[in-house]
């Protein structure tokens, strides 16, 4: 069949930003328009391919697809696609073109929970930094078309795509909403068999007769079907790319604020009663207060001076009323100004690959450099709420990996797995061929869920939890074979360690973050284990995948289409 609206490559190679992984793909399809998509899924069924969607390549984990199949890129599907910056004649130019129709059949006012301007319909090919830019714009010439708006909280960095970082549950720490899914409000998803369809929450935010007039003459490229269901939406959410095509969807956003962070080096403090008495109460004000606060930890994963204990930084950011001015206006610059150059990205990844070079030395150094805050010099750093919830890593990003579980928060849990992580290191770093983590180790907060297959879904083994604790263990890439072959046999051994249970210690098994993780085994068993709601959220499966064209060798990993055949037999 004919695909209309869409741009078409042909053996196309794709691939991550680090190159742990890469496969060709028969073609590239990058719709500009929903009735596009549509046409491109059509012609996937019509050809008996699976097809997925792609975004930034910012995963480690191979979820977005495997050889051979059909990738759709929704980068041109959004009238920001030809520029990735913002200069401001072409912010002015474009903003106004983005697509808020939606927002039109939306209930009437005294029915939503929030007012409507406080709503946006959000192209899910938009990269991150362009949503935060659109949101509120940080020149004064460009067009503030949605006032001064933010979204509730941000990831350390804002190179994925909205699509990408929904599907796989990316998440930033503490706030009142730590992660992008949660402020999700409404989904427009192209399923299989080309089918439109809004899906919302049982008491969601459109007007179903709004919607039904709307509606009722459109041609079959444009006509949705809504569907107001929690079963539904709350699969919906985190759906790993195999319900369909997400095109778009309604996110609820707030008032753009200042925020003030501090940044606290703690030498060999990890385990003091300080440090644990700090974190606890963190973790009490994250878990039930309004007070918004992002709180992280970061620390060395080896030891320096002979001293058992690591030293860490402790990021503390709290909104505040305070301008942007001063010296608090900028982080601290050589740290900020170095990450962002390319020959000094290198030379940091070959300094933290060189065995020869004391790792935990350098870490050690990088720790006491990013030390910023109120009781220094430089005061900490205030400014509006994107640019600090940024950690600014610059070209570095590109040339990381990591692999990221999340536990049920309590500090005996931070206690027993950071205790284990830590003696891992020790004896990775005293072996014949020593390997190590160069990077330190975060620690992150994220509130519970409703999403069903989220990290943070609030129940785990029976009990339901308020708070999850994250912990992003992270290497610079290694450049030379022997190295990579080292770092996927630790994160492998990692991955190994975190998700198994303990009962000796009370260690609970972990949950391995969507999108960071090295070839991990996912299969049906260990996820129904993990996720009490698996079984709705595979009745949803069936129905949005029903072709079986948005299958790919990653929910083969996980049995998903077994699962289904079992099921209609039972």
């Amino acid at each position: 069949m004919e695909i209309i609206d869409t741009l078409i490559d042909k053996n196309f190679v794709l691939h991550n930003t680090t190159r742990t992984w890469q496969f060709k793909s028969d073609y590239l399809f990058t719709p500009s328009s929903l009735r596009g998509v549509r046409h491109c899924v059509l012609r996937a069924e019509q050809d008996g391919k699976r097809i997925r969607a792609t975004g930034s390549q910012h995963s480690y984990s191979k979820i977005c697809g495997d050889e051979g199949i059909y990738i759709i890129s929704l980068s041109a599907a959004h009238p920001y696609h030809e520029n990735s910056e913002f200069d401001v004649n072409f912010h002015n130019h474009t903003v106004d073109k983005i697509d808020q129709s939606p927002i039109n059949l939306l209930k009437d006012e005294t029915e939503l929970p929030v007012k409507p301007e406080y709503y946006i319909n959000v192209p899910a090919g938009l990269k991150i930094h362009m949503l935060n830019t659109i949101l509120c714009p940080d020149k004064p010439h460009q067009k503030a078309r949605f006032g001064r708006k933010r979204l509730f909280n941000m990831g350390g960095g804002d190179v994925q795509s909205v699509a990408g970082a929904l599907a796989t549950g990316t998440h930033g720490s503490g706030g009142k909403i730590s992660s992008y899914h949660d402020a999700v409000r409404s989904i427009l998803i192209v399923a299989s068999g080309g089918r439109i369809i809004r899906v919302e929450p049982t008491n969601g935010i459109t007007d179903p007769e709004k919607h039904k007039a709307h509606f009722e003459n459109a041609g079959a490229d444009e006509k949705e079907e809504l569907i107001q269901n929690d079963k539904y939406f709350y699969s919906c959410l985190i759906n790993l790319g195999c319900f369909g095509i997400v095109f778009s969807v309604i996110m609820e956003v707030t008032d753009m604020s200042n925020l003030h962070e501090d940044v606290y080096y703690r030498q060999h403090a990890w385990g003091t009663q300080s440090l644990r008495d700090s974190i606890i109460a963190k973790a009490e004000q994250m878990a039930t207060g309004d007070e918004e606060l992002y709180y992280y930890v970061y620390l060395n994963p080896h030891s320096t001076d002979g001293v058992n204990a690591v030293s860490c930084n402790e990021k503390i950011v709290v909104k505040t009323d305070k301008p942007i001015s001063g010296k608090a206006k900028f982080r601290k610059r050589w740290p900020s100004f170095l990450a962002m150059l390319d020959p000094a990205a290198e030379i940091t990844q070959n300094l933290v690959n060189n065995n020869a070079q004391p790792c935990a030395d350098l870490i050690e150094k990088a720790l006491v450099m990013i030390n910023d805050n109120v009781d220094t010099a430089f005061g900490g750093y205030t400014d509006i709420a994107y640019k600090v919830w940024n950690t600014g890593a610059g070209e570095l990003k590109t040339m990381g990996t990591g692999i990221e579980f999340a536990f049920p928060y309590s500090i005996e849990t931070i206690d027993t797995v950071m205790g284990h992580v830590l003696n891992i290191m020790k004896a990775f770093a005293q072996r014949s061929t020593p390997y190590y983590l160069n990077s330190p180790i975060a620690v992150r907060f994220a509130k519970s869920s409703e999403a069903y297959m989220a990290t943070n879904y609030k129940y785990y083994k029976g009990k339901e939890y308020n708070l999850w604790c994250y912990f992003e263990l992270t290497c610079i890439h290694n450049n030379t074979t022997e190295g990579q072959l080292k770092e996927a046999e630790l994160y492998n051994f990692l991955q190994d360690y975190l998700h198994t249970e303990d009962d000796a210690t009370g260690k609970l098994a972990g949950r391995p973050h969507w999108g960071l993780n090295f070839n991990f085994k996912f299969n049906k068993n260990m996820v129904k284990a993990l996720y009490p709601e698996f079984d709705t959220w595979l009745e949803a499966f069936k129905f949005f995948n029903q072709s079986q064209v948005f299958d790919c060798s990653f929910t083969d990993s996980l049995e998903l289409r077994s699962a289904v055949v079992e099921d209609l037999i039972a």
